[in-house]
């Protein structure tokens, strides 16, 4: 270790020096001061700022740039208060969180139940084919909102977190579709089972996603 410092040797007037911390020996290199010492027969003693350091009969007052590297090369065992916390910040490292991903479907149960809904959305859709009537758009809605329904199942399962908002927008979709479904045909009874099928397929996949998002918050 190589750091920069101001030497003051017997209370003269400091002077820049060089200085270095290497296998257990100080080097100081300065104007009036040149020399190399085992760290072992150094005494040593932190000072606020700096180090009181005797060898030799000699009082050498050392502040250096890299205090922490220079206290541990010397094997500083009593620090002031201000070195021991630079001392620890140095080598406390923190740990960056971990990134924040949405919440996937818990349980396997819950995904089998949202594919469930999606199954159920599509045998509504299915049947409403060639009903008469009926524009022929309704039935696409249902078949692939119900198709999407499943496939975000799996990608919820697989912890991806489009996977839910794949989930919301398709019954989004399915829920706009089947409003309007109501509102063009109203009570017929030629199509009533597209109507128990679809709003069964939401119910259960609204209440599929109302509580895994509960159980995702406990």
């Amino acid at each position: 270790m190589k750091t920069r410092g101001i030497v003051r040797l017997n209370g003269a007037p400091g002077i820049p020096a060089s200085v270095a911390v290497e296998d257990r020996r100080l080097s100081i290199d300065s104007r009036e001061l040149s020399g190399a010492w085992s760290v072992p027969e150094l005494r040593v003693r932190a000072l606020h700022e700096g180090f009181v350091i005797r060898v030799d009969d000699i009082e050498i007052i050392l502040k250096v740039d890299d205090e922490v590297g220079v206290a541990e090369g010397l094997g500083i065992a009593a620090a002031t208060p201000r070195l021991a916390r630079k001392m620890a910040a140095r080598h406390n490292t923190v740990e960056a969180p971990p990134p924040v991903e949405a919440a996937p479907i818990r349980s396997q149960l819950g995904a089998l139940g949202f594919a469930l809904a999606g199954a159920v959305v599509l045998v509504g859709g299915a049947l409403l084919i060639g009903a008469p009537g009926v524009a022929s758009g309704f039935w696409v809605i249902f078949v692939f909102g119900g198709l999407v329904m499943v496939t975000a199942a799996y990608l919820m399962t697989a912890g991806r977190w489009w996977g839910t908002l794949a989930a919301l927008v398709s019954m989004g979709g399915v829920t706009v579709g089947f409003g309007f479904l109501v509102s063009e045909t109203g009570p017929n009874s030629s199509i009533m089972p597209v109507f128990v099928f679809v709003a069964a397929g939401l119910s259960i996949g609204a209440s599929i996603l109302f509580s895994e998002s509960v159980r995702a918050t406990d």
